[in-house]
């Protein structure tokens, strides 16, 4: 036998083994069966975060949670300290500070994200228009086309008394630019949930 034979019949039996072989499954994030807490204010917040985005075509919506080590570093004075102008490198939040209860729940808490924690949350991305997705790391945008931005969101945390919420929203360019967005939305007499001021705390 030859030595190209040999190589021959190699490729063949390799070729076959192959096409027995089952191919791998896709992953994908399994929902739920039920709603952990915090489920009604993600909704609420996603939902008229991305209707208040014009250009749709723009962004992704990332099904994982958001990378919150931008802000852990945060103390629980960071994350309730209300803007002062008069300090110098002002920081905090311009109109409506979290409580430290707050603020601490939301240290304690894993940064979740609600497409793990809440039923059937891409319907709720879709609804808006928005698609799912994400960036591909150094990639730029072609000649004539926006450069996309990918979204992530994390559960809220609730206060104990159910009418105030705090969330990590996290936005990044394929380019590397991030910026990290604490949100505080309160319940209005309604029942409704309202963002009521947003700060962020790192970006780069």
């Amino acid at each position: 036998m030859t030595r190209q034979t040999t190589l021959l019949l190699a490729a063949a039996a390799a070729a076959m083994l192959a096409a027995c072989e089952k191919p791998k499954p896709v992953e994908k994030l399994a929902a739920p069966a039920a709603d952990a807490p915090g489920c009604d204010v993600a909704r609420a917040y996603v939902a008229d975060r991305l209707g208040r985005i014009k250009d749709k075509a723009t962004i992704l919506i990332d099904v994982a949670g958001p990378d919150p080590q931008m802000i852990n570093a945060v103390p629980v004075g960071g994350l309730t300290q209300k803007y002062d102008p008069t300090k110098d490198n002002a920081a905090g939040w311009p109109k409506d500070a979290p409580g430290a209860d707050l603020a601490q729940a939301w240290g304690a808490a894993a940064k979740v994200s609600p497409f793990a924690a809440c039923r059937d949350f891409a319907s709720v991305v879709t609804a808006t228009g928005a698609a799912i997705g994400a960036v591909t790391p150094g990639e730029k945008p072609k000649k004539g086309e926006e450069e996309l931005t990918q979204m992530n969101f994390s559960v809220p945390v609730v206060s104990a008394d159910g009418n105030e919420g705090l969330l990590l929203e996290v936005g990044k360019t394929g380019q590397g630019q991030e910026i990290a967005m604490m949100v505080h939305l309160r319940k209005d007499k309604t029942g409704a949930w309202k963002e009521v001021d947003a700060m962020a705390p790192s970006l780069s």
